[in-house]
């Protein structure tokens, strides 16, 4: 057997105590409480998740868990303060996916998502779908489609707000499906819903919270959902992809990010103790309220989303020419 030298030994003391230094922070944190920042107003969604979220996170981790609403500037306020405070877990960030991934390619912010913020745990997406009103004749994605082309000026369909996530999703269909369609924007996901329903417009893509009560009255049609998965609340509607165009995806989710250079034993612990509060069934229930189904990844699947999330709907917003006043 082959003994180590005495450079070896002093190179695996230094590399093992290396690794145990790294590891020491997280081994005692927290010792404190933790801000986890919403950079919206109090009572929305996101709001509601992060305090479902709180109680239960600051039990697995010995100090309470403190929410702090910062909103203002397209959620930029809060996750700018984040992004530049001290990488040590005790300032974290519930946001969307239009915080890193859409509204920096609309405005102009004062830190860079991508590189000053750290994904920590994915929790969850809210379903959008796409819908038609009952006189529509098209049951389906692919006759919707057929349906559009084949009208003169082709059809409109009903958004909640420009350079939101659902017009994206439509403009990302249009390259997809090659429909031809334009968006009409409304005020909240209600009225766009209402507009479908009322045959103000022949199609909407909203939330799936406002679709699904006019979905069950037979009012409309929800003909897909535009995530990567199917929606628990409508799982007999597939997904665009299932559908007919296989690698159409557009999540509406909603994650927790820390500064950019929080350590990766500190972004591990916290992964792994939102997981184990995203599992228990009072958190699940409340986000199922809010229209966000719950659904844990591993934290390199989460890195990756949000990298690939910030290009796809990148070139969708440049493309386009899209720009919000």
């Amino acid at each position: 057997m082959k003994t180590m030298d005495g450079r070896h030994l002093v190179l695996a003391a230094v590399a093992g105590a290396c690794l145990t230094a790294s590891m020491a922070p997280a081994q005692s944190y927290p010792t404190k409480p933790i801000r986890l920042v919403v950079p919206f107003a109090p009572g929305g969604g996101t709001d509601i998740s992060a305090r479902a979220i709180s109680p239960r996170l600051g039990e697995y981790l010995g100090q309470p868990v403190l929410v702090e609403n910062r909103a203002g500037n397209s959620s930029h306020i809060g996750s700018q303060l984040v992004a530049q405070s001290a990488p040590d877990g005790y300032t974290i960030l519930l946001t969307a996916v239009g915080t890193v991934a859409t509204s920096p390619h609309l405005q102009k912010i004062d830190y860079d998502p991508l590189n000053d913020l750290v994904p920590i745990a994915y929790l969850g997406s809210a379903g959008l779908g796409i819908a038609v009103n009952a006189a529509i004749p098209a049951q389906n994605l692919v006759e919707l489609v057929r349906y559009a082309n084949q009208s003169p000026k082709g059809i409109f369909y009903s958004v909640s707000a420009l350079g939101t996530l659902p017009h994206l999703a439509g403009e990302l269909f249009k390259i997809a499906g090659k429909i031809n369609w334009n968006h009409v924007v409304y005020k909240g996901a209600g009225p766009a819903a209402l507009a479908v329903v009322a045959g103000e417009v022949p199609a909407s893509l909203v939330d799936l919270s406002a679709l699904s009560p006019q979905a069950n009255a037979g009012k409309i049609r929800i003909l897909a959902v535009t995530g990567s998965v199917r929606s628990q609340v409508a799982s007999q509607v597939p997904t665009v992809a299932e559908a007919g165009f296989p690698g159409y995806a557009a999540d509406a989710w909603t994650g927790i990010f820390g500064p950019g250079a929080l350590s990766a034993p500190l972004v591990a612990r916290l992964h792994a103790e939102i997981n184990r509060v995203m599992d228990t069934p009072e958190v699940r229930t409340t986000f199922l309220k809010t229209g966000t189904e719950p659904r844990t990844i591993s934290n390199e699947q989460f890195r990756k989303l949000v990298i690939d999330d910030n290009r796809k709907w990148g070139q969708i917003i440049r493309g386009g020419n899209i720009k919000v006043e």
